[in-house]
């Protein structure tokens, strides 16, 4: 007995792999928008557009800043952003930053 040989086209792209014993016909009935790719699309289209930033902490300061965002119940993300935007609004405020234009 021989083993079926394996290749690109058994590869589905995330998102799209689906069952063998399903057939076209049953797929054809089921929305486009059930899909997980169009979810993720969609979910994507509503978000503001974001930058990814990288940078380095202390353990110390790793570590307090995880106990502050349990505490504030907030994501690590999200208390950064917080503090980032008072900053920057002090230093608006204070003239320091040439950041926004006054109207």
């Amino acid at each position: 007995m021989s083993m079926a040989s394996l290749n690109a086209s058994l590869l589905a792209r995330k998102g799209y792999a689906i069952p063998a014993e399903q057939s076209p016909r049953h797929l054809a009935s089921v929305p486009v928008m059930n899909s997980p790719r169009a979810k993720q699309t969609e979910r994507y289209a509503n978000q503001k557009k974001t930058k990814k930033k990288h940078f380095r902490l202390s353990e110390k300061a790793d570590q307090e800043m995880r106990l502050i965002a349990v505490r504030e119940g907030l994501s690590q993300q999200a208390l950064v952003e917080k503090a980032l935007h008072a900053y920057l609004e002090e230093a608006f405020n204070n003239g320091e930053c040439i950041c926004r234009k006054t109207n």
